[in-house]
């Protein structure tokens, strides 16, 4: 048989057997040649689909599907050959609630260009869930019969994984802006430069006291026109532009809107994005100025103490002092830098009786005498008292050294020990005086009394002298009542001027701060006075008896015609004191309601 029409009974000459030779000869180059091109195609396939980052699939209307190579066991732990065999099929590992929609979407492309991309969740052989995009195009038949489908799957895990991992994140971020008790401005930068202004969070409509939707869309220049002036708009461009950040502690703005004083902080979220993140400071700012205030006034008044004050850390080192320290130790400025025991008594070592730091080693107030000394000499004498500055755990970290200069009641001191020693020799001197005079007026009593039993005795004897010895009788009586008037008068007078002029000085010195023994000696003092004057009580007027120490020395002043304002001035009392004490008198004497001069009824109770 001749291919061309030739017919196989004819017998083909020499010619013709070569020429067919040469045609098979041709024809078998020809397939060789498409055999080798066929093979370096197939290998070029195979190399392809090995390298592509997918697996090449022919699908079946049954889900049945096909692969050309194992990369599929990567995907779902599942061989091809457990697929190509069609003992699995490749909707047994796609996850059942994925199924319908995977359904819906190749049903929908039948519809269409018969093209689709769909994703849903596989079940791998070792029980893990991965996510496959699976592009894939229908292949039908003349009558629109699905003969076959040709896809890829790509396992897009990894980038689902990413995907949740962003919105968790932009979620987490969403919710720190919106929660955030801190204002949040969003800003964008626009291809032509501007920055708008592109959102806010809930703080920062609470917190300036506007809603920033209205701001949406504008530059930040016809938002906030204040700024135009300041440095804002620049920074917050180099932050969008340029990633930079920038704080600010305090910026001032005002418009018609909003008033206020802020403190921000500006960084960059993405590319030209940026938040601006700020705190309402105007109440921090008068809080401060109220604490500015205070701390002047409260400078001011230790300033203004009389007595000294010195704060010291608990190595005894100075770190302040008033104005009165830095006058007594002019001499010994400056004091930064000094220990006190440096500062104040020139010494290299710390005092060997110290209060304060006995205050720091018991934590309670400590109290001693200590000299005031100038260039080494002492010049008067300090009452310092130690008080402990407590921590938070309640332990002494410092000490406030309280001074006051007692130099001149030092000196009072010694003068009224002084007085005292006078006085108490003047008294035994003049009870000495009393003493005698009352022996002598009583020897004196008796030997008048014995004349007057004498003269009884001889009054018939003498009955012609009767008148003239009546006579000399009554200026002996005279006589008599004058000295006991002078004898009542003396008692009064020692008894008044010891309740006036002694009683309430000794009153004052119990008030004062005195140690026990300058106690005892007052208690000696007004005991041996009470022992001197309690002869005189029992003849004095019961009515002066009853007036206190301040109610006699009232009664002399108004009885030396002072007024009651002169007698406030006296006494260094008010004058509502004084009237005080004159009603009591009045009440004392039985005189009150009456119409009674006090000053005439007290001249009339002196002899």
């Amino acid at each position: 048989m001749i291919k061309g029409g030739a017919l196989m009974g004819t017998k083909p000459t020499y010619e013709e057997l070569s020429q067919q030779i040469k045609a098979l000869e041709k024809e078998s180059v020809r397939r060789m040649r498409l055999e080798t091109t066929l093979k370096e195609s197939e290998e070029k396939y195979k190399l392809l689909i090995k390298n592509l980052p997918c697996v090449v699939y022919k699908g079946f209307k049954d889900f049945s599907v096909e692969f050309f190579d194992n990369k599929i066991e990567l995907f779902s732990g599942y061989n091809a050959d457990e697929f190509n065999s069609k003992k699995m099929k490749w909707v047994d590992i796609i996850i059942k609630e994925d199924i319908q929609a995977a359904k819906t979407i190749f049903v929908r492309a039948l519809k269409t260009d018969r093209a689709y991309v769909r994703e849903y969740r596989t079940r791998t052989k070792s029980n893990d869930i991965r996510w496959i995009q699976e592009r894939g195009q229908i292949i039908c038949d003349d009558q629109d019969r699905i003969e076959y489908v040709s896809g890829v799957f790509f396992d897009i895990t990894a980038h689902k994984l990413a995907e949740a991992t962003l919105r968790e994140s932009e979620e987490k971020f969403r919710n720190i802006v919106e929660s955030s008790p801190m204002g949040i401005h969003m800003y964008k930068l626009e291809p032509d430069g501007r920055l708008t202004f592109s959102g806010a969070n809930p703080a920062a409509d609470a917190i300036l006291g506007v809603d920033n939707k209205q701001f949406v869309g504008k530059t930040i220049e016809q938002a906030f026109p204040s700024l135009t002036a300041t440095e804002v708009p620049e920074q917050y461009w180099r932050v969008c532009a340029l990633g930079e950040t920038w704080q600010t502690e305090q910026i001032e703005y005002q418009d018609k809107q909003i008033k206020g004083a802020y403190e921000v902080y500006a960084f960059q979220t993405a590319s030209g994005i940026m938040a601006a993140m700020f705190l309402d400071i105007t109440h921090r700012k008068q809080t401060e100025e109220k604490l500015k205030k205070s701390e002047r006034f409260l400078q001011n008044i230790f300033d203004a103490i009389q007595d000294g004050i010195s704060v010291l850390d608990k190595e005894l080192n100075i770190l302040q002092i008033n104005n009165t320290m830095e006058e007594w130790y002019a001499h010994a400025m400056p004091f930064k830098g000094k220990k006190c025991y440096e500062f104040y008594h020139g010494r290299t070592k710390r005092c060997q009786v110290c209060p304060s730091v006995r205050a720091l080693e018991t934590g309670t107030l400590q109290m001693d005498i200590v000299p005031l000394l100038e260039s080494g000499q002492s010049k008067g004498w300090l009452e310092l008292y130690a008080f402990p500055l407590l921590d938070a755990d309640g332990k002494p970290g410092g000490i406030v050294e309280y001074v006051r200069n007692i130099t001149e009641k030092k000196r009072g001191e010694t003068a009224l020990r002084k007085a005292h020693d006078e006085l108490e020799k003047r008294v035994e001197e003049r009870t000495a005086a009393l003493v005698k005079t009352n022996k002598e007026l009583k020897a004196e009593i008796a030997n008048r009394k014995k004349a007057e039993k004498a003269l009884k005795r001889r009054g018939l004897e003498l009955e012609m002298k009767t008148v003239s010895l009546e006579e000399a009788n009554t200026a002996l009586k005279v006589l008599l009542r004058r000295r006991e008037e002078d004898k009542i008068e003396l008692e009064e007078k020692v008894l008044l001027n010891v309740r006036e002029l002694v009683s309430p000085y000794l009153e004052k010195l119990k008030i004062k701060r005195l140690d026990e023994k300058q106690k005892a000696y007052i208690d000696i003092i007004e005991s041996n006075l009470n022992d001197i004057v309690s002869p005189f009580v029992r003849s004095l007027s019961s009515k002066l008896i009853k007036l206190s120490p301040t109610e006699l020395q009232v009664t002399n002043l108004i009885k030396q015609s002072n007024t009651t304002k002169e007698i406030a001035g006296i006494m260094n009392l008010a004058t509502s004191t004084i009237d005080f004490h004159r009603n009591n008198i009045r009440k004392k004497f039985g005189i009150k309601n009456k119409k009674t001069n006090l000053r005439t009824y007290l001249s009339s109770l002196s002899p």
